[in-house]
C-alpha cells in the first residue's frame, strides 16, 4: 500500500541520516579502524568547549602545589615561574584542549620531566600520534675530509605495516637515507628547535637531541604528561639517498589507538557527546582523595589511603 511505501521510505531516510551523522562525527573512533587521520583527531579533541572555571581552578592548584615545593624559590629564580603561571590565568582559549595544551607547555617551562601536567585522559588515554620513522645521528666524512654531523632514518621500527595500511606509503624505503631538511629547516637545527620549543626536557641541547633520537621522542608522542600531539598534520622530508640525488617526501602524521603499541587504553568512544563526557569525567588522583576523606570537615587532611592512591598516580606518571 502507499502507507506502508511511506513508511518504508521514511525509515529508510532515517537511517541513512543516522549513519550520515555518524560517519561525520570525527568523534566516532569505535569503528574498528586501525589508524585515524591528524585532521580527524584534531576535529575530536578540539570539540570540547573552553570553561573559564576549569581554568581558575588549575592555576589555583597548580599555584598551591607548587608553593608546597622546597625549590619554589630556586624555580622562580630560574624561570619565573609565579608571573608565568598567573598570566596563562588570564588568557581565553577557544576550547577545553588548547588550555589543556597551554598548562602542558608551563609546566614544560621548568625544563625538567619531572615537573608534568597529566592532562584530561582523554585527550592522551585513547590514541597516540605517530610516523614509523627512529632517527639516528651520526658523523661522516664530507667533501675535502672534513667532519659532518648528519641525521638518518635508521629504522621504520614504528609499526611501519600499520602506517603503509592507512597512508599508503612504506616508510621502509627510506631507511638509511640522510635527513636534509625537516618541514624547510635543517634536520639538525630542526631537532635542535624541537628540544628547545616543545620537548623541553632539559636546559641542555645535547640531551634533547638524544632524546629524540634515541628514544622516538618526536616520532612517537604517547606519554599522558610530557609528550603533545604535533600541531600540523604531516611533515615535508628532503632526503638524500646514498648516490647524492635528493628527494622529497610528505609524511601524514597518524593516530592509532594505543593499544597498538601495547599499551593500555580506554575504549574508544562513538560520538562527540561521549568523547565530551570523557573528558570531564573526574580524574583518578581527584576520585580517590574524595573516595577516602574520613570527613567532610574542609579542615580535614585526605586519608593516608587516599594521599597513597595519588603518590602511586605520580609514581607511574614518573616511570612511563
Amino acid at each position: 500500500s502507499i502507507m506502508t511505501e511511506l513508511k518504508f521510505i521514511a525509515v529508510a531516510c532515517l537511517l541513512l541520516v543516522s549513519g550520515w551523522a555518524r560517519a561525520q562525527d570525527p568523534c566516532d573512533l569505535d569503528t574498528g579502524a586501525s589508524a585515524f587521520s591528524w585532521e580527524q583527531v584534531m576535529s575530536c579533541y578540539t570539540s570540547v568547549p573552553y570553561n573559564p572555571d576549569d581554568l581558575d581552578n588549575a592555576v589555583e592548584f597548580i599555584a598551591a602545589a607548587r608553593e608546597r615545593s622546597d625549590l619554589r624559590e630556586v624555580y622562580e629564580a630560574q624561570f619565573g615561574w609565579r608571573a608565568k603561571l598567573a598570566t596563562l590565568g588570564t588568557q581565553t582559549f577557544a576550547n577545553d584542549f588548547d588550555m589543556q595544551m597551554a598548562l602542558v607547555q608551563n609546566h614544560k617551562e621548568f625544563f625538567n620531566p619531572h615537573w608534568r601536567y597529566r592532562r584530561p585522559w582523554c585527550y592522551s588515554g585513547l590514541v597516540a600520534a605517530f610516523i614509523p620513522f627512529d632517527f639516528g645521528s651520526t658523523v661522516t666524512r664530507a667533501k675535502k675530509g672534513k667532519q659532518q654531523q648528519i641525521v638518518f632514518i635508521e629504522s621504520a621500527s614504528f609499526r611501519p605495516d600499520l602506517y603503509a595500511e592507512f597512508t599508503g606509503i612504506d616508510a621502509n624505503q627510506y631507511v638509511g637515507m640522510k635527513v636534509v631538511s625537516i618541514n624547510g629547516v635543517d634536520a639538525l637545527q630542526f631537532f635542535r628547535d624541537f628540544g628547545r620549543n616543545e620537548l623541553r626536557f632539559d636546559t641542555n641541547d645535547s640531551e634533547n637531541f638524544n632524546e629524540a633520537m634515541q628514544n622516538a621522542a618526536y616520532s612517537m608522542r604517547i606519554s599522558h604528561t610530557h609528550d603533545m600531539p604535533p600541531d600540523h598534520g604531516s611533515d615535508m622530508y628532503v632526503l638524500e639517498q646514498a648516490n647524492g640525488k635528493r628527494i622529497t617526501v610528505e609524511m601524514p602524521w597518524v593516530f592509532a589507538p594505543r593499544a597498538a603499541f601495547g599499551s593500555w587504553q580506554d575504549p574508544l568512544p562513538s560520538s562527540t557527546v561521549q568523547f565530551q563526557e570523557m573528558c570531564q569525567a573526574e580524574s583518578w588522583t581527584s576520585w580517590y582523595a574524595n573516595r577516602f576523606q574520613p570527613s567532610p570537615e574542609p579542615s580535614t587532611s585526605t586519608s593516608p589511603v587516599g594521599r597513597q592512591a595519588g603518590e602511586q598516580d605520580f609514581v607511574d606518571d614518573l616511570l612511563e
